[in-house]
């Protein structure tokens, strides 16, 4: 008999363990404590676990449609004063190893510094980090980092896709904007109507007159002969310099963006 209830208590014992232990790494998980090479990582409790699992989604579904590697980490601190360096170290040890590339959105809250690190093979893709991250930074300023953290995804996934379906980068310049080009019409017709009812009115003294002969004042000018003489055609030429250095391009390399928020 107290063999049996020997043995029930063990098992008993056995569960609770097991439930205590399923608990405990479902709440590191939710506030963010997980292993630094997760998508998303918060050692600052700036996000919700929701948060957390709604970010984690978008990042999986990005990454398997474009096989890339993204990662999100709030730190409270870290060891250099070159977040840059910091982030990019961060994303080659724990982002790395994509097809595609790899990208991290670090923030630090002490120093309030954010940064975007891309990879060589995203640099070609993202052209402008400085225009994800004054989205981003707005946001961190307005202290909604999970708005930032989906501002960041969604910008990376825009460019990417891109980049897959028209063969070159994301450039927001060749963008054409037919409500910018509406209002310059409107600006011009106005100025250029305000510029000729300035003009007219400016000239008090002409009138209209009948007849063209009308705007000449008689007998002021006498021609009493008339001859052209054709001399001759001075032509010169010189053979056009040809360049003899390109542009400058991208290196190849790694790069991001950065700044206060």
């Amino acid at each position: 008999m107290l063999k049996k209830i020997f043995t029930l208590f063990a098992i008993l014992f056995l569960i609770s363990g097991v439930t205590l232990a399923a608990q405990q790494s479902e709440k590191n998980s939710g506030d963010g404590q997980n292993a630094l090479n997760a998508p998303v990582f918060d050692a600052t409790k700036n996000l919700t676990s929701q948060e957390i699992k709604s970010l984690t989604e978008k990042i999986r579904a990005v990454e398997k449609k474009h096989d890339i590697k993204i990662g999100i980490e709030f730190l409270r601190s870290i060891n250099t004063s070159n977040v840059a360096s910091a982030a990019d170290s961060l994303r080659e040890q724990h982002f790395s190893g994509a097809a595609n590339g790899s990208t991290l959105f670090l923030v630090v809250m002490s120093s309030r510094d954010w940064y975007i690190s891309l990879d060589p093979k995203l640099n070609q893709i993202v052209l402008d980090p400085e225009k994800i991250g004054e989205q981003v930074s707005a946001k961190l300023h307005d202290g909604n980092y999970s708005g930032a953290c989906e501002t960041f995804i969604s910008e990376i996934d825009t460019r990417v896709t891109y980049y897959e379906t028209n063969g070159k980068a994301y450039d927001p310049s060749e963008k054409f904007n037919f409500a910018a080009m509406g209002g310059a019409i409107v600006i011009a017709i106005f100025l250029g109507w305000f510029i000729r009812a300035s003009l007219i009115a400016s000239m008090s003294n002409v009138q209209h007159a009948a007849e063209a002969s009308d705007y000449l004042k008689r007998d002021s000018v006498k021609i009493t002969e008339s001859n052209d003489t054709y001399l001759f055609t001075n032509v010169s030429r010189r053979p056009k310099s040809k360049s003899s250095g390109g542009g400058g391009g991208s290196s190849g390399g790694s790069g991001g963006a950065g700044g206060k928020f």
